[in-house]
């Protein structure tokens, strides 16, 4: 087999996100961002749907200094990507052992380790860091989304904060994670969609009178 398996892999743009793995070269212009992920065994390496998605509602949503968690972490490609276009912290979650040990190694070959914690748990282990955050990313499935839904995932956002998920096909899957988005007390104000994919946005309003 060789080499020849990594002629599939080019460099490849989302948004002003440049991802390529450690073989090839890259043309950079200004406001680029870099992300260098070697395909691994985890997911995400940028060429699926809904990574896209999330990355593009990333530079859409994400604010300089936002605290972000990414629940579903696999390579770290979203973490990362947080981190590159100005989080102040990001703690990237996933229950896969080799996805830990991927993300964290990538993590490290975009320098972004200072900012970005990776860690093996989900929903629980999440709250137990005892955090607010103004963004969380999910790149899962339908009945997963729903479950993090109705155990609390946006007591997890801070007022005002917002929510990123994707991993589920339009039509009853997506109204399904609407539903359960809109009844974990969120307010669905975004849609991306590619394919036959879609990724959401919603927003945790903020109380009246609320000061950050």
């Amino acid at each position: 087999m060789g080499e020849a398996w990594k002629a599939h892999y080019d460099v490849l743009r989302v948004g002003p996100f440049v991802i390529k793995p450690s073989w090839r070269t890259a043309r950079l212009e200004p406001g680029d961002v870099l992300i260098e992920l070697d395909p691994g065994m985890a997911f995400g390496t940028g060429t699926h749907p809904t990574t896209r998605m999330c990355l593009q509602a990333l530079v859409e949503w994400l604010r300089p200094g936002d605290q972000v968690l990414d629940l579903g972490t696999g390579s770290g490609i979203l973490a990362i990507a947080a981190a590159r276009r100005g989080a102040g912290r990001v703690w990237a979650l996933d229950i896969d052992p080799v996805a830990v040990q991927v993300a964290r190694e990538n993590v490290e070959r975009n320098g972004v380790a200072d900012r970005v914690e990776v860690l093996q748990g989900s929903l629980e282990e999440a709250r137990a860091l005892g955090e607010r955050f103004d963004g969380i990313v999910a790149n899962i499935v339908a009945p997963v989304i729903g479950r993090f839904c109705e155990q609390g995932i946006a007591d997890l956002l801070r007022p005002g904060g917002w929510i990123v998920v994707s991993g589920f096909f339009q039509g009853e899957q997506e109204g399904t994670v609407r539903q359960a988005l809109e009844a974990a007390g969120l307010t669905v104000a975004r849609r991306w969609a590619e394919e036959s994919w879609v990724a959401l946005g919603a927003r945790r309003e903020m109380a009246a009178g609320y000061a950050p």
